[in-house]
């Protein structure tokens, strides 16, 4: 009806005569229009999906080599993928000197917990620290070498006796095929080494053996003055409305300022940003 109905309205005003035939360029016009769109969506929807497939098959190439880990350096492996908020867990022999029974294979957090738990409290601040100055430390460094560092930090663990006993945790951060920020982690637990850079916490540079230590020294580099702003308000109890109105900006500026800092401070959650910020001694 409705393509009768244009057809008519074509004839009268433009004067054609010949109304079966306006009536039908008017169909093949309406159709290579759908169709065009309907090519635009599938191409969009099509390069969606290469994305998600080239997502997992990176999943699989790290997970691989998480296993290789385990397998030869008889290490606790954690492969997380911080998108999806979920991580491969591979356990090396050297799991068998702790009374938990660790969950081996996949769980649903970015968090080892089961691991986590076995680490000394004077230990575990250091570590989130480290982790923290590692994450934005990569994040200044040039795209194409963001994978030569590797964070080794000295801790200690509670073994089955209820023994501390010093190990060494690593850490690398991986890209994701289509973007720049960092997508999966890798985490290593295991003995410490004896030999090179000895007990000395930082980033590695795993082609020249170069050590930077990650101390407060950067920390005031972590985040931007209006982040600071925007934080130090956040941190009062204030609302994204009532945080626009104090610094003349948007709510959806405020927002994007949030959802910035969270990411920098690698928090889920405001508190946790917050908290953050105090062990960096920014607030």
């Amino acid at each position: 009806e409705y393509v009768y109905g244009i057809s008519h309205y074509i004839c009268y005003f433009c004067k054609v005569k010949d109304f079966r035939r306006c009536r039908q360029l008017l169909k093949i016009t309406i159709f290579m229009r759908v169709f065009d769109r309907l090519n635009i969506e599938l191409s969009r929807q099509a390069q969606a999906d290469d994305r998600r497939n080239d997502d997992h098959e990176a999943m699989r190439h790290y997970d691989a080599i998480a296993a290789g880990y385990a397998e030869m350096e008889n290490a606790i492996v954690v492969l997380s993928d911080l998108r999806r908020n979920v991580s491969h867990v591979h356990l090396g022999k050297y799991a068998l000197n702790f009374s938990v029974e660790f969950q081996d294979g996949v769980i649903e957090s970015i968090w080892e917990n089961e691991i986590l738990e076995l680490v000394h409290p004077e230990d575990l601040e250091r570590k989130y620290l480290q982790e923290l100055r590692f994450y934005n430390f990569i994040n200044r460094q040039p795209k194409h070498q963001r994978r030569n560092h590797v964070l080794h930090t000295h801790i200690r663990m509670r073994f089955g006796n209820g023994e501390y006993v010093r190990a060494l945790h690593r850490m690398f951060y991986m890209p994701s095929e289509h973007g720049s920020s960092q997508r999966f982690a890798l985490c290593l637990y295991g003995p410490p080494s004896r030999t090179g850079q000895g007990a000395v916490d930082g980033a590695v540079d795993t082609i020249t053996g170069r050590l930077t230590t990650l101390d407060n020294k950067d920390d005031g580099r972590i985040l931007s003055r209006r982040e600071m702003e925007v934080l130090e308000l956040v941190a009062k109890g204030e609302s994204s409305k009532e945080i626009g109105e104090a610094l003349c900006i948007s709510v959806h500026t405020v927002n994007r300022h949030r959802q910035e800092i969270l990411r920098k401070l690698q928090a889920r959650n405001s508190h946790e940003a917050c908290k953050a910020a105090q062990m960096l001694g920014l607030l």
